[in-house]
Parts: structure tokens; sequence; C-alpha cells
């Protein structure tokens, strides 16, 4: 049962994270394409994304389960390995590499950005869960949206940022 959990969330978050850095990649070239194209490319791209999306997850919960603060340092370097991968067409390795060093540059900005959406993401779980008269089922229905929305933030804000930084 939780390993058919933990696939249905890295099926989620790929098609997630796949489909708003697709989409924003294309507005930023000023290329509007119809639906159509979004969703052949998420699906031409999902193998190859769910593949590192595995790898960089499995990766980063080992070593969360060695050290933890080294875990959310991993999580910190690997942010930006699928907008590399998606944005770049690198493989796997290199975009992690690469991703490395951009985050690596940007380090202090980047590492507060993601302990505030962590804070942010406990937050939503403490006070969803402290309602007593919310199912189980809908506390973690709402609670999903609000992660994936804060998420979305992150990847949209990270996006922004990397395409700025590609430009100077």
């Amino acid at each position: 049962m939780l390993l058919l959990k933990t696939l249905i969330y890295l099926i989620g978050n790929t098609l997630l994270i796949g489909s708003i850095i697709l989409i924003i990649r294309y507005f930023h070239e000023k290329k509007k394409k119809n639906i159509l194209f979004y969703i052949k490319k998420i699906i031409y791209n999902f193998p190859k994304l769910f593949i590192l999306n595995l790898i960089v997850n499995v990766s980063i919960q080992i070593i969360c389960f060695i050290f933890f603060f080294l875990g959310i340092f991993f999580f910190i370097l690997c942010l930006l390995t699928l907008i590399i991968f998606l944005s770049k067409r690198k493989n796997f390795f290199d975009s992690f590499l690469y991703s490395t060093q951009v985050v690596l540059k940007n380090f202090k900005i980047i590492s507060i950005l993601i302990l505030i959406v962590l804070f942010f993401k406990l937050l939503i779980l403490i006070l969803l869960h402290s309602y007593a008269f919310l199912s189980i089922c809908s506390i973690v229905t709402v609670s999903s949206i609000f992660i994936n929305l804060i998420s979305s933030v992150l990847i949209i804000y990270l996006f922004r940022k990397y395409m700025i930084k590609c430009q100077k």
C-alpha cells in the first residue's frame, strides 16, 4: 500500500513539474501552442522525467534517512535538475551537475526560499490536522492541494530565476 501511494505521488509530482516547466518554457519563447501540443510534449517527456524524478527522490530519501540535514542540503542541490533537464535537453547526470553549480552560486537565496516553503508546508499540515471535524480523506485532499500549490509557485519562481540567470 505504501509503495502504491509513493508511486502515485511520484506520478502526480512528475506531471505537475513537467507540465508547469513545459508551459512556462513555451510561453517564455513566445510560442503559443494549443493544448494538444502541450499534452503531447508532456506524454513524450514523461518517462524520462519520471525516471529522473524517481532517482532524485529515492536518493534524497536515502540521504535523509542517514542524516536529515544532509538530505535537505541534497534536496536544495537537486532543485533545478528537472528544470535544466527539460529546458537545456541535457542528460540526467549533466543536469544534476549543472543544477548543483547554479544552486551553489545562488545558495543563500535558494536555501532561504526552500526553508520558507518547507515551513509553509509544515504549517499547512499542522493546521489541517488540528481540525477534528474533518475526515482524514478531506484533510489529505486539502493538504495535497495546498502543498501542490506551494510547490507550483516554487517551480515557477525557480524557473523564472533560472531563465533570468541564463539570459545574463
